[in-house]
């Protein structure tokens, strides 16, 4: 929940005619704040959300309000401060379709001491043991019927759904074995880091493998060319061995268009590879 902040000079009074003075907390006052005691004093930016214009002796509930107060086991005294409540921001806060507060729980956010917010914590708490029971005891008698009547009409138990085609390790890197070779086309502007990086991994886990890089675009230097293999941790020493080589002037026999892109060539034969799995 989150709240306004701000530094307040003088503090509104509530209905009760609570007050609150800066300076005049006392010892007892002050071992009550160290004790997580008496909020609504503590914190100088409360206020009550009820306006002056709203006279509690002169409310009358409807019968609908009346009987919204038995359902949530509210006196009429706190029934007629929830309707209050929701006339003012609290409607607006917690009035909304989506939001799923109940009468108590009002209550409860705005309570003016701690007795009273403990109060409807403790009914609220209650309220909601008793739903989550009924639930729990309905759910196992559903699951009771449907095992029965299975057993009844002979039905077949649905199969578990096959999620192996959507697990993250079915998109892992291609496999490579010693002997393969990776024509991978790039232009020196491609972010192509995390592909170079795990192919990298890949290399060192399977020796043998070369990694052939062409670049495109026009007018390229060699400068360019140096400073995308830096960038994408080519070690020196595997370029000085010819484990990468790093091609500027070559023929575009596959008709790239568009980077980056990488063949497999295994066995003499090419096949594309997808570098969305990197």
């Amino acid at each position: 929940m989150m709240l306004s902040s701000g530094v307040v000079g003088v503090v509104h009074a509530d209905q009760a005619g609570w007050k609150y003075q800066p300076g005049t907390e006392d010892s007892a006052q002050a071992t009550a704040m160290n004790n997580n005691a008496d909020y609504a004093f503590r914190f100088p930016i409360f206020e009550d959300d009820i306006t002056p214009d709203q006279d509690a002796s002169k409310a009358q509930l409807t019968p609908a309000e009346v009987h919204q107060a038995l359902v949530w086991g509210l006196s009429q005294d706190e029934e007629t401060r929830y309707v209050f409540l929701m006339q003012n921001r609290s409607g607006v806060y917690y009035g909304k379709d989506d939001v799923l507060v109940t009468p108590v729980d009002v209550l409860g956010l705005n309570a003016r001491t701690d007795a009273e917010r403990a109060h409807f914590a403790q009914l609220s708490a209650f309220q909601d043991a008793v739903k989550y029971a009924k639930e729990l005891s309905y759910q196992k008698s559903y699951d009771d019927a449907m095992k029965q009547m299975a057993a009844q009409y002979s039905l077949q138990a649905v199969r578990p759904f096959d999620v192996s085609q959507f697990s993250p390790y079915k998109n892992a890197p291609m496999q490579l074995v010693p002997g393969d070779r990776l024509m991978f086309y790039v232009h020196p502007t491609d972010d192509t880091v995390q592909i170079t990086s795990d192919l990298l991994k890949l290399m060192k886990q399977n020796a043998g493998v070369q990694v052939n890089v062409y670049f495109l675009g026009d007018g390229l230097t060699q400068d360019q060319v140096v400073a995308w293999a830096k960038a994408n941790n080519i070690p020196q020493s595997m370029v000085s061995s010819g484990a990468v080589t790093l091609n500027l002037n070559f023929s575009n026999d596959q008709n790239i268009s568009q980077t980056p892109a990488m063949y497999l060539v295994r066995n003499g034969q090419s096949h594309i590879v997808n570098l969305s799995k990197f």
